[in-house]
């Protein structure tokens, strides 16, 4: 409770603060709302996907599944090839 009551005091402080210093913030458009809703989607799907884990853990298909996920789909090597291993080179 006190932290909660010493954040939002904090926060009215400084946004009387900061009152009339800064410019107002531009009214979303279609980018910003087509990203909102791709990241609530997305968020969505991964807690659905997470609540379902228990009820498919030990079929076969997930037990492949694991492994790539676990290896982070293999992003990494796609990034490393990319970069031609630019990362792995050391200064002498």
């Amino acid at each position: 409770m006190g932290v909660s009551l010493g954040y939002f005091t904090l926060q009215i402080a400084a946004d009387a603060f900061t009152a009339h210093t800064l410019p107002p913030a531009p009214p979303p458009g279609p980018l910003e709302w087509a990203l909102l809703m791709l990241t609530v989607t997305s968020f969505g799907l991964v807690a659905l996907a997470q609540a379902l884990f228990p009820l498919w853990a030990y079929h076969p298909a997930a037990a492949g599944l694991r492994v790539h996920l676990a290896n982070g789909l293999y992003v990494h090597t796609l990034v490393e090839r990319l970069l031609g291993h630019y990362g792995d080179r050391h200064v002498r």
